[in-house]
């Protein structure tokens, strides 16, 4: 998981540091949008729509490049 990444300390996001499942953390950040939660990919899709960054430079450090659009 990227640095870069918000994380709020609900419950549920406790229970799977509890549980050891870091796979499972990374979309508990995707569907904890409406609390402030961001993934690297949204921060850096939203610096494209913002013109900080080209498309081509968020695709290189996305974990998912094809979720990047312009």
């Amino acid at each position: 998981m990227a640095a870069h990444e918000i994380m709020r300390g609900t419950s549920a996001f406790r229970n799977l540091i509890r549980e050891g499942k870091v796979a499972r953390m990374y979309a508990a950040i995707q569907t904890g949008q409406t609390i402030g939660m961001q993934t690297m990919d949204q921060c850096l899709q939203s610096l494209v729509d913002k013109r900080a960054v080209s498309v081509e430079v968020a695709r290189e450090k996305a974990r998912q490049p094809d979720s990047i659009t312009a």
